[in-house]
Parts: C-alpha cells; structure tokens; sequence
C-alpha cells in the first residue's frame, strides 16, 4: 500500500480476502490526485481463476467503482486494440494496492511492451472497418433527426457521432485514452483548433441546440473519415460514398446551424 493513501480506500482494500486475489491496482481520479468529493474510487481487481466477484458501492460516504477481471479476461487487451488503448493510458498512473506475487508486475511488462502499429496492424483495421458501417445508422439517425425534427432520433445520433467515430479514430491512428477525459484525448491530436472545437459543440462543452450539435457532429464526421481514409476498403469506401451525400446534403441544407 502507498504512503498517504485515503483511509477509506485503504480500508477497503484490506477488508478483501487475499486468498482469491492476483492484485489490486487503483486508477482515475484518486490514483491521479485530482478527486473531488464527488468522485469516485476506481479500483481493478484481478481474481484468481474461477472466482466470484465482491459487493461494490458505497462504503460509508465513498462509492467505490469496482472492475472485476481474471487472467483470462485480461488476454484481451492483448488481441482487441480499443481495449489496448484504453488500458494504455490508465497504466501510466495506475497505483497499485496489492500484488500477491508479482503478477501486476509480469502483467504490467508485457502490456507495456506492446507496440501498436506491428502488434494491431491486421486487427486495427478490421475493427475501424467494421465499427465505422456499424455506427452509419447513427449516422443516418442524426441527418433523419434534423430533416423531419424529431429530437429522439438526434439524441440516438449523437452517441454515434461522439463516442462511436472518436473510438473509430482512435483505433485507426492508435491514439491512447487520455485519463483526464474522453474528449481531451484528442485535444492534442486536432493541431486545428476549429477541429477540436467541434467536439467540444459536439459534447455539449458549449451550450448549443441539439441541431447545432448535430451538424458540428456531421462536421467532424467528415474531418474524422478523411483522416481514417487509408485504412478503409473498398467496400467500406464505397458505403461511405453513399451516406456522406446525405451528410454533404444536410449540412448544406442546415448551414445556417454551424
């Protein structure tokens, strides 16, 4: 356990029983020093093979967020890069609470040794490929949304055009999760500040009309194709062609809005 460490997220560790634990590593707000009193405790724990999870919530006026995995669950993050990515950036701070025999350690090396470009190459692309049709009917929700007013449909969107193309950006370019939030993860990437403005509109940073958000979202629909353009098939382009005339169209159409 770490110097200085809250008393309440120590007690909680050591009221676990051990026997059936690899290790217990603490991440987010605490393990960076920037919690607030609304924030909560973030902790992985790692069981041993066959186990059953603990109770989670909250212990007295602290609600502890808890992450169960085993050693074969966390095998993924070495064969799906979005779970790669979002690991990556949590390891840079994560603070660990428990090991019982080094295997945060020898979990730890090995994860860290991994180089994206060679290790996802064939992977990487497969997914941006098939997320990116997936979310096409988020697409399509959000330019029905706007054509025929019907706030339901722009909500459903919206998810698509911010979370769903930002992690199918993420996975084509290999960009790690930033800890400090979602969208700052890619304040650093978009050099054009008007690019990083659009998901901050996006997102709901700046107060906008869920219309004016849409079409900022259509926007960086485009920005985020354009950049994943070379990872793309034939197929997928060709799909692609199809829905950004409906995009060219709407935010022509709604111009007024951006």
């Amino acid at each position: 356990m770490v110097d200085n460490m809250d008393k309440r997220i120590t007690a909680f560790v050591e009221s676990l029983d051990k026997d059936i634990i690899l290790y217990i590593a603490l991440y987010g707000s605490y393990a960076n020093n920037r919690q607030t009193r609304f924030s909560d405790a973030d902790i992985k724990i790692v069981l041993k093979e066959g186990q059953y999870e603990f109770k989670a919530g909250y212990r007295g006026d602290l609600y502890f967020a808890v992450t169960y995995e085993t050693e074969e669950t966390m095998k993924r993050y070495f064969t799906d890069p979005l779970e790669y990515l979002n690991l990556r950036s949590t390891f840079d701070t994560m603070v660990l609470l428990y090991d019982s025999n080094q295997h945060y350690e020898a979990f730890r090396n090995q994860f860290m040794s991994i180089r994206y470009e060679s290790h996802f190459a064939k992977e990487s692309k497969e997914y941006v490929n098939r997320l990116l049709v997936e979310w096409f009917e988020e697409i399509n929700k959000s330019i029905s949304g706007l054509h025929f007013n019907n706030p339901d449909k722009l909500i459903a969107g919206l998810h698509g055009l911010s979370y769903g193309m930002l992690n199918v950006l993420a996975v084509s370019e290999g960009i790690p999760f930033d800890s400090l939030g979602f969208l700052k993860t890619f304040q650093n990437y978009f050099h054009d500040d008007d690019r990083y403005r659009y998901g901050e509109i996006l997102f709901g940073v700046e107060p906008h009309s869920l219309e004016s958000r849409t079409i900022y979202g259509l926007k960086l629909f485009q920005e985020i194709c354009s950049i994943i353009k070379h990872n793309l098939s034939e197929n997928t382009l060709e799909q692609l062609a199809i829905i950004d005339d409906s995009v060219i169209e709407t935010i022509e159409r709604f111009k007024d809005l951006f």
